[in-house]
């Protein structure tokens, strides 16, 4: 990352971020209130070619 300048402003349109969300349980569902308790994986992925290291294969 020699040529990193902290300074300037990347100039890119951003980075596309693949988000996932799994529904591993529901439970504690409750009519009277409308609600419910559900455990969930979240998970984001994404390149950013800004961060990369060149010294690094």
């Amino acid at each position: 990352m020699l040529s990193y300048d902290r300074k300037t402003v990347p100039m890119a349109d951003g980075v596309n971020v693949k988000v996932d969300l799994m529904v591993q349980a529901i439970s504690s569902i409750s009519e009277m209130t409308a609600s419910f308790t559900a455990d969930v994986f979240f998970s984001q992925i994404w390149l950013d070619p800004g961060l990369a290291f060149e010294n690094v294969t």
